[in-house]
């Protein structure tokens, strides 16, 4: 698979993870989490359970994907700072990074 392909590839995973966690987080708030089902959220991601379950263990899990993803992005920006850079302003640009660099999210 050419590094293109995998590119695409890697962004529709992520698409589809994002899908899932949104469809989640939106029938948790609308329902109460314990009243959501795998089923429910799978259908308003529009994915099938098992393509549900490829992406998350639990709806716990799904539900708060949004979270966690945007944590890891962000201890990942900060990681990627400077070692010499003062911390107060390596989490600021790190959060400046984070913020501009998809700001669709």
């Amino acid at each position: 698979m050419n590094e293109e392909a995998q590119d695409m590839r890697a962004r529709n995973k992520r698409a589809t993870r994002e899908a899932i966690g949104a469809a989640a987080l939106r029938l948790a708030v609308e329902q109460g989490s314990p009243l959501v089902r795998v089923y429910d959220i799978a259908a308003e991601a529009g994915v099938s359970p098992r393509t549900y379950n490829n992406y998350f263990s639990s709806r716990e899990e799904a539900i708060c994907a949004f979270q966690s993803d945007r944590a890891r992005r962000m201890g990942q920006a900060l990681l990627s700072r400077p070692a010499d850079e003062p911390l107060a302003e390596a989490v600021l640009a790190a959060v400046v990074e984070h913020a501009t660099a998809e700001p669709d999210r």
